[in-house]
């Protein structure tokens, strides 16, 4: 654990912390930004959420929080969260477009739209019961 004495010269805490932390895990956690004012410094700051994530809904509360303190967020819930959202997009585009392209085949193969109906029935009912 990192423990460092307070003092009023800013540098001086983060001399002692460095030293305690060692250079290779405080270059990881801490640097400077390219092209900031000196002085300025980037730090990386884990969060760790308390609810399941693994329950529904509950990693859109997750990211949603975090991207309200900061839109730039980056880690592995956010990756998860965007590649969930793009799956989850191209299910329904592609559920729809078979759906459409399935009804167009009816059409032209029969020409009779209660045939139709009768034959899509089953697909329908079953899609409002799974939601």
């Amino acid at each position: 654990m990192l423990t460092t004495t307070e003092t009023a010269d800013p540098d001086d805490q983060h001399r002692r912390s460095r030293a305690q932390l060692g250079e290779g895990v405080l270059d990881r956690v801490v640097r400077r930004e390219p092209g900031g004012c000196q002085g300025h410094r980037l730090h990386r700051v884990e969060v760790v959420p308390v609810e399941d994530l693994t329950r529904e809904g509950m990693l859109d509360r997750f990211v949603a929080s975090g991207k309200r303190v900061t839109p730039d967020l980056a880690g592995p819930a956010i990756r998860i969260h965007a590649s969930a959202r793009a799956v989850v997009g191209a299910l329904e585009q592609a559920l729809s477009s078979a759906v459409g392209v399935i009804l167009l085949f009816l059409f032209v193969l029969w020409r009779r739209s209660g045939d139709v109906f009768m034959v899509m029935l089953p697909l329908l009912f079953a899609g409002v019961l799974t939601g």
